[in-house]
C-alpha cells in the first residue's frame, strides 16, 4: 500500500505529521510548564498570607484583643479576593472568626478543596498553642489561566493549519508539472513517436528534469528506427537459418531412416535364410526319397508340408514385425517394458547366434509404463547393434549383452552393458554428433544421434554413456513419461 503511494501525498503527510506532533508537543510541554509555575507561584503566595497573619493573630490573642482580630482579619479578607474561606477557632474550638464566599466548584458540582490549608497559631515566646486557623482559596485564576492557554493553544493550532494548507497548494502546484510529464510518458509509445513536449521554460529541478526526458525520448526514437531495420534483418536471418536447419534436420532423418532401412534389410535377409534353406531341405529330401525309388507314405508328406507352412507363417510373421517396426506411432501405449526390450532383442538374435555373445534380459519385475513402443524399440535395437559390432575384431571370454531396467518414481533407467572393446574418451565426447562413427565406411553416424533426438523429443530424456576396459553401458534415461 506505501508503495503505490504517491511522493507528493508522502511529502504532504509526512510534512502534516511532523508538524502535529511538534506543535502537539511544544504546546504540550508549553502548558504543563505554564501551569505548574502558575500553581509554584499560587502555593507560595497563599503560604507568604498564612506565614504573615499568624504572629499578628497570635499577638492579638495573647493581648486579649479581639475587636483588632476582628479588624484584621476583615481587612486581609477584602485584600484577598481569591480568598472562599476563614475560620479562626480557640483551643476550645470556638469560633473567634469566620468568612464565606460562594465556593468554586469543580466539573462534577464538588466544592474544590485542593487549595484548603490549616495553620495552628501558636504564642511565640511561650511555644503554647492558642488556637487554628483553615483556609481554601479560590482557583478561579488556575481555571482563568487554563482556559486562556486552551484558547492560545486552539489559536496556534488554527494559524498552523492555515499555513499547512497554504504549503499544501504550493506543493501541488509544484508537483502538477511532474503530474502532465508522468501522463506524457505513461501514454508514450516509441513506436508511435507520440510523445510531443515542448521545452520546459523552469530553470529549477523541476525543469531540469522535463528537459533531460525530453532529450531522452528524442534519443530513444531517433534509435527506434535503427533498431527496427536491426529487427527486420535478424528476423530475416533467423527465418532463413531456421529453414536451414529443418531442412538439415529432415535430410538426416531421412538418412538415418535410409540407414535403419538398410540393416533391416540384413536382418531380414538373415532372419529368413535359415527357414527358407529348411524348406528348401524338406522339399529335395522328398524329390530325393522319389528318385530313389523309396516310398514316401502320406504321414510323412503331410509331416513336411505342416513343417514348411509353419516356416512360410514364421516368415510372414517376421515380415509383420518389421512393417510394425517402421510405422510411426502417434499416441503412447500401456505396455510392460520388457516386451519392449524382448521386440529389440528378437530383431538381434540372428547377428549373435554364431558369435557366442550372451544376449538377454535380465528382469526383476514387472514395470508398465506409456511408450511409443516403435521409436523406444529402434532406439534400443541400435545401442544392442553397436554393442554386438564392438566385438568384431575383438577377443573375449564369455561375451555378453545384458538388457536391464531401473525406476525411480517417474524416471525409468534402460541399462545395455557389455563387455565389448569399450569406447576411448576421445570418442564419448563426440558419439552423439551427426555422422560422427567408429565404424569407418561402414557407419553413417547417424544412429546414436537420431537415438538420442527421439529419446529427448519423445520421451523427454537423454542417453548417457560410461566406459572402461571390461566394455561399456548405455543408460537410456526416460523422464516425465508421456501419459496413455
Amino acid at each position: 500500500m506505501i508503495r503505490k503511494t504517491s511522493i507528493e501525498l508522502k511529502i504532504i503527510l509526512s510534512i502534516v505529521l511532523f508538524t502535529v506532533i511538534v506543535v502537539s508537543v511544544d504546546r504540550y510541554q508549553f502548558s504543563n510548564n505554564t501551569m505548574q509555575q502558575f500553581m509554584k507561584s499560587k502555593k507560595s503566595k497563599n503560604d507568604l498570607l498564612i506565614n504573615t497573619i499568624t504572629p499578628i493573630i497570635a499577638l492579638n490573642i495573647s493581648l486579649g484583643l479581639e475587636s483588632a482580630n476582628q479588624e484584621y482579619l476583615g481587612q486581609i479578607v477584602k485584600q484577598n479576593d481569591d480568598l472562599e474561606f476563614f475560620e479562626l477557632k480557640d483551643t476550645n474550638q470556638n469560633t473567634l472568626y469566620t468568612y464565606t464566599k460562594n465556593p468554586t466548584r469543580n466539573s462534577n458540582g464538588k466544592i474544590n478543596t485542593d487549595n484548603s490549608y490549616s495553620k495552628k497559631i501558636v504564642d511565640s515566646i511561650s511555644n503554647e498553642q492558642l488556637g487554628l486557623i483553615n483556609l481554601r482559596f479560590s482557583d478561579k485564576e488556575f481555571q482563568e489561566v487554563r482556559e486562556k492557554n486552551i484558547e492560545t493553544t486552539l489559536s496556534i493550532f488554527l494559524i498552523t493549519f492555515i499555513l499547512l494548507i497554504l504549503f499544501i497548494v504550493i506543493i501541488k502546484r509544484e508537483f502538477r508539472d511532474l503530474k502532465n510529464l508522468n501522463s506524457y510518458l505513461l501514454n508514450y509509445d516509441p513506436k508511435l513517436n507520440n510523445l510531443t513536449l515542448a521545452p520546459s521554460p523552469r530553470e529549477d529541478e523541476v525543469g531540469v528534469i522535463h528537459n533531460t526526458i525530453k532529450a531522452m525520448v528524442e534519443k530513444i526514437n531517433s534509435h527506434a528506427h535503427d533498431l527496427d531495420e536491426l529487427n527486420r534483418s535478424l528476423e530475416e536471418k533467423v527465418n532463413q537459418r531456421t529453414k536451414e536447419l529443418i531442412q538439415k534436420d529432415n535430410i538426416l532423418t531421412a538418412q538415418s531412416r535410409q540407414a535403419v532401412m538398410g540393416e533391416m534389410i540384413k536382418m531380414i535377409a538373415h532372419q529368413w535364410r535359415q527357414p527358407l534353406s529348411t524348406i528348401t531341405l524338406q522339399i529335395s529330401n522328398l524329390e530325393i526319397a522319389k528318385m530313389l525309388g523309396k516310398i514316401v507314405n502320406k504321414q510323412q508328406e503331410e509331416d513336411t508340408l505342416r513343417q514348411i507352412s509353419d516356416t512360410i507363417v514364421y516368415l510372414s510373421d517376421t515380415i509383420d514385425d518389421f512393417q510394425t517396426y517402421f510405422h510411426p506411432e502417434k499416441e503412447t501405449t500401456r505396455i510392460e517394458i520388457h516386451e519392449v526390450l524382448q521386440k529389440a532383442v528378437n530383431f538381434a538374435i540372428p547377428r549373435v547366434e554364431s558369435q557366442a555373445i550372451d544376449l538377454k534380459i535380465i528382469k526383476s519385475k514387472d514395470i508398465y509404463v506409456n511408450v511409443y513402443i516403435n521409436e523406444l524399440v529402434q532406439v534400443i535395437l541400435n545401442i544392442v547393434n553397436n554393442a554386438i559390432d564392438s566385438f568384431v575384431g575383438f577377443e573375449r571370454e564369455n561375451k555378453f549383452v545384458h538388457l536391464y531396467v531401473k525406476e525411480e518414481e517417474n524416471t525409468l533407467q534402460i541399462f545395455i552393458t557389455d563387455n565389448g572393446c569399450g569406447i576411448s574418451q576421445e570418442n564419448i565426447t563426440k558419439l552423439f554428433e551427426p555422422y560422427f562413427s567408429t565404424k569407418g565406411k561402414n557407419g553413417t553416424g547417424l544412429g546414436l544421434y537420431m537415438s538420442q533426438k527421439i529419446i529427448e523429443k519423445q520421451f523427454d530424456g537423454k542417453i548417457d554413456v560410461t566406459s572402461s576396459q571390461e566394455g561399456a553401458s548405455f543408460i537410456i534415461g526416460i523422464t516425465n513419461i508421456p501419459s496413455a
